[in-house]
């Protein structure tokens, strides 16, 4: 069985492609188009990673990462911002914010891999 990527994004085109790219991977993905169904199924499945977009209607991807974050049971989620904002001070407040890693799109098969390779590491351990 392979590990469980969700992958939100209220963009499709950016949700099949992060999707398709993680299937190459070896990972098998959920597609959320945005944060509350996300925040929903969370409740019932874990997955090993997440890529969260930051700009969605409703629940912006840092008000989802700071929810999963203030969650005892979710606060070791490995999650990548999945933007376009590129900005150092954008990145930085990504970071701050709890995000794991961050990955600029467009996207391609070795960004990818880079965001994703520290899934299985223990939060506490991921620098």
């Amino acid at each position: 069985m392979s590990a469980l990527a969700f992958i939100v994004d209220d963009n499709t085109i950016n949700r099949k492609l992060a999707s398709a790219l993680l299937k190459r991977l070896g990972w098998s993905t959920e597609e959320f188009d945005g944060a509350e169904p996300m925040l929903a199924r969370l409740t019932t499945v874990r997955p090993v990673t997440m890529l969260l977009d930051i700009s969605m209607p409703g629940v912006s991807g840092l008000s989802a990462c700071e929810r999963i974050r203030g969650n005892p049971d979710w606060s070791d989620l490995h999650i990548v911002a999945y933007t376009a904002h590129a900005m150092p001070h954008e990145r930085d407040r990504f970071l701050n914010a709890g995000f794991d890693d961050i990955l600029i799109k467009p996207v391609n098969l070795t960004t990818m891999t880079q965001a994703v390779g520290s899934a299985d590491t223990p939060r506490a351990l991921r620098a």
